[in-house]
Formats: C-alpha cells, sequence, structure tokens
C-alpha cells in the first residue's frame, strides 16, 4: 500500500465527523442532535488567503469583508 506525502496530507481538507461536544451555538434542541448526529465539521481554506487575488479582479471590498464575516460565523 502507498503512503500519502505529508505535504500532500497538507492539501487535504481536515474533518471531524464527531460533533457531539462541538455543535455550534444558538440551535434549537431538534437543530442540535441532527447536527449531533449527521453533522461533519471541514475545515477551509481562509477567505483572506485569496482577498488580494479578488481585489485584482474588481471584487469590492465590502464583498469580500461579508464573505470573510460569514466565514467566521
Amino acid at each position: 500500500m502507498k503512503m500519502l506525502s505529508p505535504r500532500l496530507l497538507d492539501s487535504v481538507p481536515r474533518m471531524n465527523p464527531h460533533l457531539v461536544d462541538d455543535v455550534p451555538d444558538g440551535l434549537t434542541r431538534r437543530a442540535r442532535s441532527f447536527v449531533a448526529a449527521h453533522g461533519v465539521k471541514a475545515d477551509v481554506r481562509p477567505v483572506e488567503g485569496h482577498r488580494q487575488w479578488w481585489f485584482e479582479r474588481d471584487i469590492p471590498a465590502v464583498v469580500i469583508d461579508r464573505t470573510s464575516a460569514y466565514q467566521g460565523r
């Protein structure tokens, strides 16, 4: 069996399939139960890493800020 290189593994998003103790606040009891049983939390690349690329393509700063705030939630 071939092993993946550490460099390749760093490019793969990390996932947490066990959210029982990591359910977001502000959900109803029913929603919390659903997320704990069926949710998977995956890491994503931060929006801030793309800010300059978006500026170069004339994406308004307010849109980038709103996207960053949404990702933070």
